[in-house]
Order: C-alpha cells, then structure tokens, then sequence
C-alpha cells in the first residue's frame, strides 16, 4: 500500500524516483511555482464559469455552508495561526472545491485538485502561517458573493487575482529563503584599507 501511495504521488508529480534509491519529495522552482499557477488559474476559471452556468440550489448551499465553515476559523488564525494552519488549509481547500463543483466535468475537476495539490504544497513549505492577510479573506467573500448572484466575471476575475497573489507571496517568501546571510565580520578581522586599496583601484577600472 505505501508503495502504491508513493507511485500515485509520483505520477502528479508530488514525488520522484530514482532508480533502486527509493522515492524523494519532488524538488521545488520558482518557475514551477509560477507554472502551476498560472495553470490553475486557468482551469478553475474555466471551472468556476462553468459552475456559475450550471450550478443548481445545492451548488449554491454548498458554497454558502463551506464559506461559513472556513470563516469561522477567522478568529483563532489571528490568535494563533500555526495551531491552525492544517484545518484552515482543509477548509480552504473544501471551499474552493464547493465553487469548481458543478462545472460538470471530472477531467477538469480531476486537474484543478491536482494544481490545488501543487499550490498546497508549496504553502505549506514556505509559509509560516503567521499572518493571513486580510485580502484573502475579502477576495473569498467577493468570489463567493459573486458565484451566487451568477456574475461570472466578476467571480472568476477575483479568483484568478487570488491565485495570482498567492503564488507572488510564496515566490517572495521563497527567494527570502534561499538568501543566506553572510556572518557578521569582527574588527579584527576585517581587512586593513591599505589591503583593499589595489584591488578596489583594479576593480574601477574593469
């Protein structure tokens, strides 16, 4: 069963393989992190236009029940976000799958958990969840509003802005780590300015 799982992940490219070393956790890019997001923004527009076309009463309880679900944690992120950072990543999630669910497509439904997947994990890497800010929550209200009043292009201009701003935030907080401070250098240690001069003289004239 463990292998199955790890062969499945590996297959949506969560994970990889490598010959008889086993399995790895699939490595993470900036460009990738900008692929997949502009991937999902455009398949869970597509979704989400599709949903608004189609979508029935229950479509709309769905997104009204989820929404008020993922709210509710509002208040206990701000006073401690980590403590809750997996169930507002579940509810999150539910809530963006309660919007996608009446395209009536499962090929498409298919895709858009499997970029939800790949956004997800690099959320979950990178952001400390210390801070939601408060955008996100306006943008889920705007979207969700939006979705119930049948304006499809204002719900899927809010949703692609969303992603959009989801994945800048990861890039940033991405590229912060992988900067490495360089140590702090003691008087001692730092060169006499009669050792800098010739090669800074050199360096002016390149």
């Amino acid at each position: 069963p463990i292998r199955e799982a790890l062969s499945r992940l590996t297959s949506d490219g969560l994970a990889t393989t490598e010959g008889q070393r086993g399995f790895f956790v699939a490595p993470v890019s900036l460009d990738e992190l900008k692929d997949v997001a502009n991937l999902r923004v455009r398949f869970s527009v597509m979704a989400l236009e599709d949903s608004v076309r189609y979508g029935d009463e229950a479509w709309e309880a769905g997104i009204v029940a989820r929404y008020y679900h993922l709210n509710k944690l509002v208040e206990q992120m701000k006073k401690d976000p980590k403590a809750y950072a997996d169930e507002w990543e579940l509810r999150n999630r539910a809530f963006h799958a309660a919007l996608e669910s009446a395209c009536n497509s499962p090929w498409l439904l298919h895709f858009c958990e499997v970029l939800y997947d790949h956004s997800e994990r690099y959320r979950r890497r990178f952001v400390t969840y210390s801070e939601v800010r408060p955008e996100v929550y306006k943008e889920h209200e705007i979207i969700m509003q939006a979705a119930l009043d049948r304006d499809a292009r204002l719900a899927t201009e809010t949703l692609a802005k969303h992603i959009r701003r989801g994945a800048e935030i990861v890039g940033e907080l991405m590229q912060e780590a992988t900067v490495v401070p360089l140590p702090a250098r003691s008087k001692r240690s730092a060169p006499r300015a009669s050792q800098t001069r010739g090669p800074a003289k050199k360096a002016r004239g390149r």
